[in-house]
């Protein structure tokens, strides 16, 4: 785990209070995040790029983050539920701009299930009785 300076234990505490306002302190409440993305440099020459999709507060009140880590030749690396005060002060701050400028959202609430009889109900009556083959019988009948 990264050491923070002050001023990003600062910023840390604003996002979780963001988070908790966002989601109106629903533990579990995925806020996703929209271009939060920071290069990460290792020994060397080669660099990842690091891509924070989502950011929530576990059950035990911690601020976590699911990152995607991708570098050279191809490799791929997800980290669920990473604690966001490890993944150091500049996943922090990108984490924090794109709070402050409103690249977020959460996920719509489930729709009403009388909304969806509905609309289900008026698709059969428009479309009357329909036919449907078993997958295997129309391969046969395709000659596979």
């Amino acid at each position: 785990m990264q050491e923070l300076d002050k001023g990003h234990e600062d910023i840390l505490l604003n996002i979780k209070e963001r988070i908790i306002e966002i989601t109106a302190g629903e533990s579990g409440m995925i806020v996703y995040l929209r271009n939060a993305v920071y290069n990460e440099y290792t020994r060397g020459s080669s660099h990842n790029i690091i891509t924070i999709s989502c950011v929530f507060i576990n059950e035990e009140g911690n601020l976590c983050a699911d990152l995607f880590r991708s570098g050279s030749g191809g490799f791929m690396e997800c980290l669920y539920g990473n604690i966001v005060s490890s993944i150091g002060p500049k996943g922090i701050d990108v984490i924090n701009s794109a709070l402050k400028e409103g690249r977020w959202y959460i996920s719509e609430t489930p729709k009403d299930d009388k909304e969806d009889k509905n609309k289900s109900d008026k698709k059969k009556s428009s479309t009357g009785k329909r036919f449907h083959l078993p997958f295997r019988f129309s391969c046969m009948m395709k000659g596979f």
